[in-house]
């Protein structure tokens, strides 16, 4: 009986481990409007050159019928502080636009639209730095979503 015990114990925590790594790996609903669906997820990302990094990924969907133009600011937390909120010089002034049907997806690359991803934390082992600076929040403030002109 001990044996049978320890083997569902094994498996019941393997199970755990692996729902949770599943959740790290699936889109999570940030917000849903106007036909547009915006959604995030975490991802480690082993880049092209350069520290490897975790990033927050963001999808954007168009559902409608019509070309979207979505724009944002981000607000970035590090460390349990806001460092972007008061920032009016537009660096974190993002705007995509997505054609009716159409998904925009983040991607772990350099060579890809910054618009879609946002710095977590450094994952490399090579990266040393005593003061590690840490995604604890983000969101996504003034959220604006317009049909586009075709700009």
């Amino acid at each position: 009986m001990g044996r049978f015990s320890n083997i569902m114990s094994v498996l019941l925590i393997a199970s755990v481990l692996f729902t949770g790594l599943a959740n790290a790996q699936t889109w999570q609903l940030y917000t849903e409007q106007d036909g547009i669906r915006i959604e995030y997820k975490y991802a480690d990302c082993y880049l092209e050159k350069g520290y490897d990094q975790q990033w927050v990924l963001l999808r954007i969907t168009n559902a409608s019928a019509d070309a979207k133009l979505v724009e944002w600011k981000s607000n970035l937390w590090y460390n349990d502080e806001c460092k972007t909120c008061n920032v009016t010089s537009g660096e974190y002034h993002k705007k995509v636009s997505v054609g009716p049907g159409k998904t925009l997806e983040g991607k772990c690359s350099i060579y890809e639209d910054g618009n879609l991803t946002i710095f977590v934390k450094f994952i490399d082992s090579q990266y040393q730095n005593p003061n590690k600076e840490v995604l604890t929040k983000f969101e996504l403030e003034d959220l604006s979503i317009t049909t586009s002109t075709g700009r």
